[in-house]
């Protein structure tokens, strides 16, 4: 129950997706805690996405493999 409730990955959290895109955890739902809409920030080959959201409850071939994504760095670089 409490795994259910608690999101492992709360907003503002650096993402890598399981498609080599990187972005920032936007919103996360109570009914999919751990499927949250994400904010793409980088591609596969780290270039820059702007303006461009998914919503992984409705991909769900598409998961979340680490938060070793700091966002913070990548805008710095820029």
């Amino acid at each position: 129950m409490f795994q259910s409730s608690v999101a492992p990955h709360p907003p503002g959290t650096g993402v890598v997706l399981s498609d080599g895109t990187c972005g920032v955890v936007k919103e996360v739902r109570q009914q999919a805690v751990t499927r949250p809409i994400v904010r793409l920030v980088q591609d596969k080959a780290g270039e820059p996405i702007a303006g461009r959201e998914i919503d992984l409850p409705a991909l769900p071939a598409l998961t979340i493999v680490s938060t070793a994504f700091d966002p913070w760095a990548c805008a710095a670089s820029r």
